[in-house]
């Protein structure tokens, strides 16, 4: 039986020893505190394993500047509010024993479930159909052993693996709230491990709350290191303060990774640094809604075996993005998220693992943000884009990323009016499909997919807020939209699905210095197709397509074949130079720069990037 850590209990005589020290706070040296979920006692002083607390909020109610909260093996009940904080040169840090998923777990997960596994009852065995009574609160996500399980809105839908938008994946649940009970169907393909779901962990998580709060205002100088956060709510981590980091973590059944409270204060010009949750650092962490990439493969594989060119319906990939549309119930939290929300000045994104989710970092991720930056991460199997700039970001630089199987992995649409979002730079970033992929995925929708979703849609000017707005005059905010030394191998898709109307260019967009190969550039349609002048080109090495000319640009080349590109081997995802390949172009310095690079592409000769170290650096000492 799994152990739930309750909630804090309050202070008593026999913990007076832990109270003197939290009235001595800022005088004490720095402390380090231990709380273990199976055998600790909030009523210890804490300062050894062996007198260690049980709960985390216990510790967290005590700490001061530069101390460390130790987190032994054992999962936690959320949520956890630290309204204590550290100093610049003495963080407290909350941090498991050892990094290892699944150590030390922080659950919003349903309690007595957890703890009482058992109870299923298999209501037809035909259909593997399980349910069991639950009267908690109405069930928000639900994992078994990390992998999301799809919310059908009724039984009969979970039965039929049906939704109002078409056909559902091919495992799912259904709470019955007025009969108070939970019915679970789990993959029946072995994917993700047995049918039965007493042979798993399932975890049933709220719609709304956090894992971990930290509320107040200023700099909080907070580390986060090494925690499992599973199901919390809305995101395992909300922050009101600043300069705060996130390192060595798992984001499981977690919509948002870490949430900011920024809703355009960041850009105000009176605007104090720390009047927003800025200077975030997440790092080396992983997010992941196991199973969505998966589920959307099942059903654009069953289209395909029906008719192997039929066209894919969007709710075979929307049908978790957006709540009551696409099939997913309008009472359930969408997925259109990411790893990060309401992101302020000053944000770090760096060296994640970001994969099999709907999003990684969705358009309220950015939207107001200024001075972000998104480095050496890999973005992986991905039902829809990568990173969304929308609606206002300001200052973003994207740089040496590696993103592998996405529907589209960048989007610049705002839609919001101005101002537009920018300046951005984008640069030495792998794009990439694999060869299953790229035929799995070849009749979206639309004409078919794109690298770059870019353009400013009549959407904008629809709501009468941009009436005074010119439809012509269109330029991103200089330097502009900047693409250089970029990677991208796309077989199966093109360069650009654009927005908004052909015949109105947008200034400052330049792409310079990348190799591209993709099977066209915007359109097979002469009509919709990108026209000269639209966007400015540079010295791109370009394989030859349609379009390919103008996307070369001045000083650029088109080559006949995927081989003259000179990468070792492009379908194992190797973009490095073969040996005695030709450099292709000298450098161009772009806007906003003090660098050149010697040559086109992401990959420079003697650079380590490639591919980028990320994810939790798990401790493998014994």
């Amino acid at each position: 039986m799994i152990s739930i850590l309750p909630r804090a209990r309050p202070f008593t005589y026999q913990g007076i020893l832990a109270a003197l020290l939290f009235l001595a706070g800022d005088l004490q040296a720095a402390r380090t505190w231990h709380v273990d979920a199976n055998g600790g006692d909030d009523e210890r002083d804490g300062l050894s394993f062996a007198t260690a607390f049980r709960s985390i909020q216990h510790a967290a109610d005590l700490v001061g500047p530069g101390d460390e909260v130790i987190l032994h093996p054992g999962v936690y009940a959320a949520p956890v509010t630290l309204r204590r904080h550290g100093k610049e040169d003495a963080p407290v840090t909350f941090r498991a024993d050892k990094v290892a998923k699944n150590r030390v777990v922080l659950t919003g997960a349903n309690t007595d479930l957890l703890s009482n596994p058992g109870g299923w009852t298999l209501e037809d065995e035909s259909l593997r159909l399980y349910s069991r009574s639950y009267t908690g609160k109405e069930a928000g996500r639900v994992l078994y052993d990390g992998a999301d399980l799809y919310p059908y809105s009724t039984l009969d839908g979970l039965k039929a693996y049906t939704t109002e938008a078409g056909p559902g994946p091919r495992h799912g649940y259904f709470h019955d709230v007025a009969a108070g009970r939970l019915y679970l169907r789990l993959h029946a393909s072995g994917r993700y491990g047995s049918s039965d779901p007493s042979a798993h962990r399932i975890a049933v998580g709220k719609r709304d709350g956090f894992g971990m709060m930290l509320p107040g205002k200023g700099p909080g100088y907070v580390i986060i290191e090494g925690i499992t956060f599973e199901t919390p709510g809305d995101s395992a981590i909300y922050t009101e303060v600043s300069c705060i980091t996130v390192r060595d973590c798992w984001f499981f059944g977690s919509p948002y990774g870490v949430r900011g409270t920024n809703k355009g204060r960041a850009q105000e010009a009176a605007a104090g640094p720390y009047d927003t949750a800025s200077e975030v650092l997440i790092e080396h962490c992983e997010y992941t809604e196991i199973s969505s990439f998966d589920d959307v493969s099942d059903l654009l594989r069953a289209r395909q075996a029906v008719k192997a060119d039929e066209q894919a319906e969007w709710s075979d990939i929307w049908h978790r993005k957006t709540t009551g549309k696409h099939g997913l119930p309008a009472d359930k939290k969408n997925y259109e998220n990411g790893i990060a929300v309401r992101m302020g000045r000053g944000w770090r994104v760096s060296h994640n693992d970001i994969h099999d989710c709907f999003e990684g970092l969705a358009n309220d991720g950015m939207d107001l943000s200024v001075d972000t930056w998104i480095h050496d991460n890999v973005f992986a199997r991905i039902c829809d884009n990568a990173i969304e700039t929308e609606n206002h970001a300001r200052d973003v630089r994207i740089f040496n990323n590696v993103f592998l199987d996405v529907l589209e992995p960048v989007s610049w649409q705002p839609l919001g009016g101005p101002p537009w979002p920018g300046p951005v730079w984008f640069y030495q970033n792998v794009v990439a499909n694999t060869p299953e992929m790229a035929a799995l995925w070849g009749n979206p929708p639309h004409e078919t997919r794109g690298i770059f979703k870019m353009g400013i849609s009549l959407k904008n000017w629809h709501d009468g807020k941009s009436v005074g707005v010119s439809k012509t005059d269109l330029a991103v905010p200089e330097p502009g939209l900047l693409f250089f030394n970029n990677t991208l191998f796309f077989p199966g898709g093109r360069l650009f699905s654009l927005l908004g109307s052909r015949d109105v260019p947008v200034a400052n967009v330049i792409f310079a210095n990348n190799r591209i190969a993709t099977d066209f550039v915007a359109s097979r349609q002469p009509e919709s197709d990108l026209k000269p002048g639209h966007f400015k080109f540079f010295n791109n090495t370009v394989l030859d397509c349609r379009g390919a000319q103008e996307v070369a640009g001045k000083g650029g080349e088109v080559v006949s074949d995927l081989d003259a590109m000179g990468w070792v081997d492009p379908m194992a995802q190797n973009f490095h130079r073969k040996p005695g390949a030709a450099r292709a172009t000298d450098g161009i310095k772009m806007p906003g720069q003090d660098f050149v690079l010697p040559d086109s592409g992401a990959l420079m000769p003697g650079e380590g990037w490639y591919p980028p170290k990320v994810g939790p650096r798990v401790d493998t000492q014994p």
